[in-house]
């Protein structure tokens, strides 16, 4: 990076010029105390003592934030995206709330004539003790991101000295979580191994990016209790009853929401704990049976969601016999007939309960009667997400219905076999197998014609892993592919995301370990092509259909996405990348709970309209979303 790029337009520029702008509303607002008698102002001494400790974390930010920016000079501009860009984002919104009350607390001690107005702002707490509070409250969203200044220093000299390469997280981890951030030998203390799990414990980097909104602070919350909830009726006689196992968590949520402190606390305990069982129960709350009936009821209208078994056909033996399971969702009766693949009614025996949860084989699919020729269409291939040990088409309607209605495509969503009963690469093999199945021949009862693979987190990961199989097999080439928020990256790489976001509500560090460890057998190269997919060979990559890849900001996960945009643009891919601002992981499920997340399913459904249909988002008439023109949702790039 130039020192021209490192202009007025960056992210880091404008972060150490608004921390130098609050530093010397801090200094105007010491030197105004200075001269107030204390009866007319009972709080000042106790705001001196804030203000000064605000200017020497200040002053911290500043030194360090100087540092980014020599280190930055001749480094590649990819390094200022992602986990490092929303660092400093998130550091420039911090600051951006002591602004305005140091202004106002400047004024009422400078102006008498400005004294009505200012207090009654700050009423009925008496203006003082109100501007003590903001100034301590602010400090310390700024004081929680202190802790990572040091981490993210010494992981960007790293990155540089690498050549911008991600570096294993084991002797960085040990530097960092015994204090060797300048550098040197680390301790004795610190000869054996340390985890990025242990790292998280060490440091205690807090999940600040929920301080940034409201909405963000109720989200965090509401998932961290329900880890807590769950963890307390975990143990094998509790998943027993039907009571310990579904209604008695909510009520110890409810209660944890009631008791809202001592919920926090315990939270926080939980999310120390986490093991696969309680990932499991949290992250399949979605298909509950209670809970996906009641979900049922908010779901858009289609005229077609229909689970569908098809006998595996292949070389791998874990599917012998078995049968592969897909959802077709379409918003408008199929212009072709399906029944050929419908199973066969259950028989009045209870037996069939004798088999659950594992899937029933249905018989043989018998061919369509001879009919017109079956129609050519559309279709999206779509692979949900769930850290490959949860998760279901079912659970993903939400969205792929909307995309149906939006596009009028045909989806097809796959319900692969989940970690850790079938490891890696069975989920891959059904998945090659349902895109060879629908694509070979009118299996379904139409001709596929132009194909958009689309996966979300670890669905992601499964997504670029078949486009980049089913091509270096020989089979037909995808026409697009949509990564959103997608896990490509299963070695334990220190990234800038990873470590901002090591203790996140929703995927803290201990949840992807728990998960790689679950989806990949010891023996697995984790940088194979299809594992990994970011560490695919170039002559792989440069083969890739025209993609977009979208990630979250608040994210463990972005700069998986980042680098993996980066590496796709250098080799001349055709590719977009989008972050949306302010989000966290798993948005396109969250609308209910985040309605921000609404512009990123409606701008997919543009996306593959693009795709597919080659219709400009701006130009079809049919674009439901305003993210394009909403500034909160910036485009990083647009396809070559």
């Amino acid at each position: 990076m130039t020192e021209s790029q490192i202009g007025k337009d960056s992210i880091l520029t404008k972060a150490i010029g608004q921390v130098g702008a609050v530093e010397f509303l801090a200094s105007s607002v010491a030197d105004a105390l200075h001269e107030k008698d204390e009866k007319d102002f009972p709080a000042k001494t106790a705001l001196q003592t804030e203000i000064a400790c605000l200017n020497d974390t200040l002053a911290i930010f500043r030194e360090n934030l100087l540092l980014f920016a020599e280190q930055l000079v001749d480094a590649d501009d990819g390094l200022l995206q992602g986990g490092l860009f929303t660092f400093m984002d998130v550091l420039c919104i911090c600051t951006d709330k002591l602004v305005p009350v140091l202004s106002d607390l400047a004024t009422l001690c400078t102006k008498s004539e400005s004294r009505t107005s200012f207090l009654s702002r700050w009423l009925p707490s008496g203006a003082s003790s109100r501007a003590l509070e903001s100034v301590s409250e602010a400090h310390d969203d700024i004081k929680v991101l202190q802790p990572l200044l040091p981490v993210v220093l010494l992981v960007l000299q790293e990155k540089i000295s690498h050549q911008g390469q991600d570096v294993i997280a084991d002797e960085l981890i040990k530097r960092v979580a015994f204090g060797e951030a300048e550098g040197g030998a680390a301790p004795a203390a610190s000869t054996s191994t340390l985890t990025l799990i242990e790292l998280a414990a060490r440091i205690k980097v807090e999940p600040f990016w929920y301080k940034v909104s409201p909405k963000l602070k109720r989200f965090r919350e509401m998932i961290a209790l329900t880890f807590a909830a769950m963890a307390e009726h975990q143990s094998p006689a509790a998943q027993a009853s039907l009571y310990h196992k579904y209604a008695a968590p909510i009520s110890t949520a409810v209660s944890s929401v009631i008791s809202r402190d001592h919920g926090v606390k315990k939270s926080v305990e939980t999310m120390r704990e986490i093991d696969i069982g309680l990932l499991q129960r949290v992250w399949s709350i979605p298909d509950v049976p209670v809970i996906a009936a009641l979900n049922s009821l908010t779901l858009p209208s289609v005229a077609v969601s229909q689970l569908l078994h098809v006998p595996y056909v292949g070389d791998d033996p874990v599917l012998s016999g078995l049968a592969v399971s897909f959802r077709v969702i379409s918003a408008k009766p199929l212009p072709f007939s399906i029944a050929h693949l419908l199973p066969d009614p259950p028989p009045p025996s209870p037996s069939i309960l004798q088999g659950l949860p594992g899937r029933r084989t249905p018989r043989p699919p018998t061919p369509p009667a001879p009919a017109a020729t079956p129609p050519t269409l559309p279709l999206v291939l779509h692979f949900h997400g769930g850290g490959f040990l949860s998760g279901s088409s079912a659970a993903h309607e939400n969205y792929l219905r909307q995309w149906a209605i939006e596009t009028d495509f045909v989806i097809v969503s796959v319900d692969y076999r989940l970690a850790p009963q079938f490891k890696y690469p069975v989920a891959i093999n059904e998945c090659c197998f349902v895109y060879d199945w629908l694509t070979s021949a009118p299996n379904l009862g139409m001709h596929v014609g132009k194909i958009a693979i689309v996966g979300d987190s670890a669905g992601g990961n499964l997504a670029a892993a078949v486009c980049l199989k089913v091509t270096n097999d020989g089979l037909r080439q995808p026409d697009a592919l949509i990564l959103e928020y997608p896990a490509l990256d299963s070695c334990p790489h220190l990234t800038f995301s990873r470590i901002l976001f090591m203790n996140d509500p929703l995927v803290p560090v201990s949840a992807s370990a728990i998960c790689a460890e679950a989806y990949l057998s010891p023996e697995d190269n984790l940088r194979h092509p299809y594992v990994s997919p970011l560490y695919a060979p170039k002559e792989m990559l440069q083969r890739l259909p025209p993609t977009v890849i979208t990630c979250a900001q608040f994210d463990p996960l972005c700069d998986d996405a980042v680098s993996f945009w980066q590496r796709l643009r250098h080799l001349g891919v055709a590719v977009r990348f989008k972050m949306y601002r302010q989000l966290p992981h798993g948005f396109l499920s969250l609308r209910a709970l985040l309605p921000d997340a609404g512009f990123s399913v409606s701008e997919s459904s543009a996306f593959l309209r693009e795709l597919l249909l080659g219709l400009p988002p701006a130009q079809d008439g049919s674009d439901k979303s305003s993210a394009a023109a909403d500034s909160r949702f910036p485009m990083f790039d647009n396809f070559n």
